[in-house]
Order: structure tokens, then sequence, then C-alpha cells
């Protein structure tokens, strides 16, 4: 049980039914003996969920990752830390992007279950059982402004 509620998303239902599209921000803690294995073990989580949601759509919304070449505005990019934590402890931490790109009706109760389907789907990914040092949590989610992110701007997961 949480001590206190962790909010994955909050907006009032006019922006809700209005949207395009939103930024899920996943963060991903990693630590190991040395920085390279903890930058590969970080790249390892994103590079899961870029397969993941590959097939993650449903009517009327599709689940991607966000590039950063994609982002033009740094309030709605991810975060690249590096840490040497102890002589033998090196961390880094990353923070990607789940794109959510909304098409069909703007009605409020469509679009907040499309934010329920997509926030499901990132905390079933973050409660998977990573290895040791590594550690993977879902942020709170904001909708992307009309002019930062466009769905012909946000790439495909290589094939």
């Amino acid at each position: 049980m949480l001590k206190r509620a962790d909010i994955r998303f909050s907006a009032n239902s006019a922006v809700t039914a209005a949207t395009k599209a939103l930024i899920l921000p996943i963060r991903v803690i990693s630590r190991h003996p040395s920085t390279q294995e903890a930058l590969a073990a970080a790249h390892r989580v994103v590079d899961a969920f870029g397969k993941l949601v590959s097939t993650a759509q449903t009517p009327g919304a599709r689940l991607m990752l966000a590039e950063s070449s994609s982002v033009t505005e740094a309030s709605q990019s991810g975060v690249l830390s590096i840490q040497q934590r102890t002589a033998k402890e090196a961390q880094v931490d990353v923070e990607f992007l789940a794109l959510v790109i909304f098409d069909g009706p703007a009605e409020f109760w469509h679009r907040a279950q499309l934010v329920a389907w997509a926030l499901d789907i990132v905390q079933s990914f973050s409660c998977r059982s990573w290895p040791k040092g590594v550690w993977v949590i879902p942020r709170r989610g904001r909708f992307v402004a009309d002019n930062v992110v466009h769905e012909e701007t946000v790439s495909d997961p290589p094939e």
C-alpha cells in the first residue's frame, strides 16, 4: 500500500477532451560498478519499452516511444544524469518519454479511457521484475502543447 497517492495524471475535463497527445515520462535508475554498465542497463529498459509499444494501440490512440530529436521544447524532453556514487558504484538516471497520440472523437470520457489504457501499460511495464540495480519509475503525465510535438515528427521504433 502506498503511503500517499502517486498522481500519474491530472487535467481539467476540457483540456482532456481537446488534447491531441500526451507525454508519459518514465524514469530509469541504474546502479552498477561502471558508468558504461549502468548506461547499458538503462538502454536495455528503453529498448524493451520500445518493443512493447511497437504493438500498443487501441481504437482512438497509439502509444509510442518519443525520440528526443522530435521534441523541440526543453521542458518536454527527457533527462540524463550520471553520478559516481562511490568508488565502486556509478548511477545513470534516464528519463525517457512515452507518447500517446489520440485520434477519433475529442470527447472527455473517450479520452479519459485512452489515458487510463496508456497509464495501465506504463504501470505494468514499470512493475516488471528488473535486474538488480535497475528501477523503473513512471512519472506524472502531461499533455503536449500543439506546437511542440506533432504526429509526423515522431518516428516509429526501428524495425
